[in-house]
């Protein structure tokens, strides 16, 4: 039985979001394959990858994963870091039009 109770709190976390990005709605994009739970904070971005994928390259996912946060935010990528699992970005959005 704790073995159990362990193995869910565990798996529980998996799809979290880092403590910034806690609280703020996800949106789920699709991209090259490959979907994301993509939240937006200020000018920063965060791209959970929850589809699956056997050793998936860090090139490809930060690929798809700058597709996914600009499509979301609307704004352009200017840096990515992170790993196969969770990439966060920053981005530079356009000015709001007067």
């Amino acid at each position: 039985m704790r073995r159990i109770l362990v193995t869910l709190v565990l798996m529980a976390g998996c799809a979290s979001p880092s403590l910034r990005f806690t609280g703020i709605p996800a949106q789920r994009i699709d991209a090259g394959g490959m979907t994301f739970s993509v939240r937006l904070r200020d000018d920063t971005a965060e791209a959970m990858r929850i589809s699956r994928a056997w050793l998936p390259r860090e090139r490809e996912v930060f690929k798809n994963a700058t597709v996914a946060i600009e499509r979301a935010s609307g704004c352009t990528v200017d840096r990515v870091g992170g790993d196969q699992a969770i990439v966060r970005a920053r981005l530079t959005c356009p000015a709001a039009s007067p």
